[in-house]
C-alpha cells in the first residue's frame, strides 16, 4: 500500500495517538484486520452481506454462521438442542363444542340393569382430519336415595355404529332408604378419528340394583365439552 504524506491524491492522514484517516475503500490488504482491530458494536446492519427475505442466520456445525431457508407456511422453528429446524406446528385447537342439560335423569326400579342416554345433553361434531385426535370431557352430579349401585359411560355413533368409551364404572352406595346422598362425576377421554364424518356425543347411566338415582339437570350441573385437536 502506497502511503503519500503531502499529496493531495488519495491522501493518508496519521495521527499521533496512531489513527489513519481518509482511507480509501479496499485500501487494506485482506486478512490482515483481526478481531481485536474491530470496536465492539461497530458492526452493525448495513454492514452485514444482504441476505433474502424470511431467512434466518444461526451458527453450523462448524461453528461458522450459516444461512436457514425460510420454512413452509404456519412451520414453526424447532430445535433439537444442537440444531434448529423447521417443523409443522403441534398441539392447535380445530373447533370445541360445548353442552349443558338442565333436565334430570330419573331411574328407578323400572330402569334397572339398562344404560339410558342423558335426556337433552348432546353434542355433534364433523371433524376436519381424521389424523386429528378428540378430548371429551364430562362433568356432573347425582343423587341416590337408598342402598343402590350404577354407573355412567360415553356414548359416541359414527356413521350409525355406536361406541362405548371408558366410564366410571360403579358407583356404589349405602344409606337408609330415606336418606339421599349426593356425588360428583368427572370423565376425561382422549380419542382417535375414524372418519371425518359426523359424530354424536352424549353420556349414558344406568341404575344397576335398589334405590332411584337423579343424574344431572338445574343444581346437578350436567356439562359436556367436545374438543377437535391437531396431535
Amino acid at each position: 500500500m502506497a502511503v503519500t504524506i503531502n499529496g493531495s491524491t488519495n491522501q493518508v492522514d496519521l495521527g499521533s495517538s496512531g489513527t489513519i484517516a481518509n482511507l480509501a475503500v479496499g485500501g487494506v490488504p485482506d486478512a490482515t484486520i483481526d478481531q481485536d482491530a474491530v470496536a465492539d458494536n461497530a458492526i452493525g446492519l448495513a454492514e452485514l452481506a444482504g441476505i433474502a427475505r424470511g431467512k434466518l442466520i444461526y451458527g453450523d456445525a462448524s461453528g461458522n454462521p450459516a444461512v436457514l431457508a425460510p420454512g413452509s407456511a404456519n412451520q414453526v422453528l424447532t430445535s433439537d438442542g444442537t440444531d434448529v429446524a423447521w417443523a409443522a406446528a403441534g398441539g392447535k385447537i380445530v373447533q370445541v363444542k360445548t353442552d349443558q342439560s338442565t333436565t334430570t335423569m330419573t331411574l328407578g326400579g323400572s330402569e334397572q340393569g339398562s344404560w339410558h342416554d342423558f335426556t337433552n345433553l348432546s353434542i355433534t361434531m364433523t371433524p376436519t382430519s381424521a389424523s386429528n385426535k378428540l378430548l371429551w370431557w364430562y362433568s356432573g352430579q347425582y343423587e341416590v336415595s337408598g342402598a343402590a349401585s350404577g354407573g355412567i359411560r360415553f356414548k359416541r355413533v359414527v356413521s350409525g355404529t355406536a361406541n362405548y368409551e371408558a366410564g366410571s364404572g360403579d358407583i356404589s352406595q349405602s344409606q337408609n332408604a330415606d336418606m339421599f346422598t349426593r356425588g360428583n362425576i368427572a370423565q376425561l377421554a382422549f380419542l382417535d378419528i375414524p372418519s371425518t364424518n359426523e359424530h354424536t356425543f352424549t353420556m349414558q347411566c344406568k341404575n344397576n340394583s335398589g334405590g332411584t338415582w337423579y343424574f344431572g339437570g338445574e343444581s346437578r350441573n350436567a356439562q359436556m365439552i367436545v374438543m377437535e385437536y391437531t396431535p
